[in-house]
């Protein structure tokens, strides 16, 4: 049944913000262990390769997009690129972030 499981995340494509470090490192391993396509978006071009290089020393495929999450064209522009690069997106792990002013985030503009 685990198999089954696990034949179903084949060839899906995850996009992970913050993906070059700490927890979204680790997710974006295990992403990549579960048989999705990751893309690794991260402001940190160094870390973010280096990620991307795991990803790909254990057999699977990932690729890295430059991204800070602060701008609004950055993120339009990674989700652009991921569907250019694959084809599609099934699924994004909103991982990074920056800490605001406590405000919902339904109000919260690109300048907070």
């Amino acid at each position: 049944m685990e198999t089954e499981g696990l034949k179903r995340l084949q060839d899906k494509v995850v996009v992970v913000t913050g993906g070059s470090t700490g927890i979204g490192r680790a997710a974006s391993l295990a992403f990549a262990r579960a048989g999705y396509k990751v893309v690794v978006a991260s402001r940190n071009s160094v870390t973010g390769s280096e990620t991307v290089d795991a990803i790909r020393s254990h057999g699977c495929e990932a690729s890295f997009i430059k991204t800070d999450v602060q701008r609004a064209s950055d993120v339009q522009d990674l989700i652009s690129e991921t569907v250019r690069i694959y084809g599609r997106l099934e699924c994004a792990l909103n991982n990074s972030g920056v800490e605001g002013e406590g405000i919902p985030l339904v109000d919260t503009t690109e300048e907070h």
